[in-house]
């Protein structure tokens, strides 16, 4: 009997900490609230089912991001769907698209009195987001060799023909997210490793604490850690962070910089790596970027996941 090698987690969880010196902020208006984001896919060998699961980061909002709009809806129903989307490059038929498949995995509803303009606001106010797993089919449509993101959309988007009245390269004028994260079109996504195999971080978690520095210290400090992946084969795969930042390869900090990765010298979405059947030891190195517009400790998180070139 074949023994099927089994996966323990399939993300890491980045944090960083670090103390600087910069013009001060009143930052106490900011809210931080928990936005879901992929962490793995499973497709079968047919394509026809996929096993989605996601995990929650926390996404920190000012004033005026949340009274901007998170959601357009229908002005008769008044809420939302938090859904997956996959890109479709060919249905069961052979045929190529640009298209989009979704499923929805939760309705988000709005506060009594809302309008058809749903605000962050209202969105975090009535609804709490939390790690979850689901398994989709799509039996018209390939659902393996895709790639996934998770975000909002409304009603009102819902009366075209599913996926060729919603292309790929132009779902984010229908989807959601909040300020500062990446749009379901952007570059990086969730991809489904090859039939019954896989590459996992056995890394759980990583901390890059940056200490005591100063505005000077802030263009030149770097802070590095080693995250160690296990493979099941001699498979190629990439390490992004999933939906995290409208800046590739970046982690937004609650002093309003950013801190950048790279990965053996290279950034993360440009960097392919061989692995084994068994593990290997990658080096992560973390800089800043970014003015700071507030002064004491600060900090960021984030999650790094496996995607398949």
């Amino acid at each position: 009997m074949m023994m099927k090698k089994q996966k323990n987690i399939t993300y890491v969880v980045v944090s960083l900490a670090l103390l600087s010196i910069a013009p001060f902020r009143n930052a106490l208006a900011d809210e931080t609230h928990m936005w879901p984001v992929l962490t793995d896919v499973q497709a079968d060998s047919k394509g026809e089912y996929a096993t989605v699961t996601w995990t929650t980061i926390p996404v920190t909002l000012t004033e005026a991001e949340l009274d901007s709009v998170g959601c357009n809806m229908h002005t008769l129903v008044i809420d939302c769907n938090m859904s997956i989307f996959n890109r479709v490059d060919k249905d069961k038929f052979g045929i190529n698209r640009d298209g989009t498949n979704k499923t929805n995995i939760a309705v988000i509803n709005a506060p009594p009195g809302a309008s058809s303009r749903f605000t962050w606001r209202m969105i975090f106010s009535v609804n709490t987001f939390t790690p979850g797993t689901k398994t989709i089919r799509s039996p018209n449509y390939t659902l393996n060799s895709s790639c996934y993101r998770i975000a909002l959309i409304g009603r009102e988007s819902l009366n075209g023909g599913w996926p060729t009245d919603y292309p790929w390269a132009t779902i984010d004028r229908f989807t959601y997210v909040p300020p500062g994260i990446a749009p379901v079109n952007s570059a990086e996504c969730i991809g489904t490793p090859p039939d019954n195999e896989w590459c996992a971080p056995e890394t759980q978690s990583l901390n890059f604490d940056f200490g005591e520095i100063t505005a000077s210290d802030i263009q030149t400090v770097r802070r590095s850690r080693d995250i160690v992946i296990k493979c099941t084969s001699d498979m190629k795969f990439k390490l992004n962070l999933q939906q995290q930042n409208e800046t590739p390869n970046s982690i937004s900090l609650s002093n309003g910089m950013k801190a950048l990765f790279k990965v053996e010298g290279a950034d993360l979405t440009e960097s392919i790596h061989q692995g084994i059947d068994g593990l290997i030891t990658l080096p992560l190195t973390a800089s800043l970027t970014g003015d700071a517009d507030s002064t004491g400790p600060f900090e960021g998180s984030g999650v790094i996941g496996i995607s398949y070139p």
